[in-house]
């Protein structure tokens, strides 16, 4: 008999977490509900909404907001 894996997590790169981490601040989420939605602590959701992005990484955060 095989045994049965879990299917592996993909992990997202730091910089897609604080993007999404601002974007979602942005539509008035709270911290507790962007640190669970993306799987950190609440701590580490107030260090990514309040840190520097790439000027890249900002354009996603803006067309997010504006969907």
């Amino acid at each position: 008999m095989s045994k049965k894996t879990k299917p592996q997590k993909k992990e997202m790169k730091l910089p897609v977490k604080v993007a999404t981490a601002k974007a979602l601040k942005q539509l008035d989420y709270k911290l507790e509900e962007i640190a669970d939605m993306l799987g950190i602590s609440y701590k580490t959701a107030w260090r990514y909404t309040n840190k520097e992005t790439p000027e890249t990484w900002e354009k996603f955060v803006q067309d997010v907001v504006i969907l």
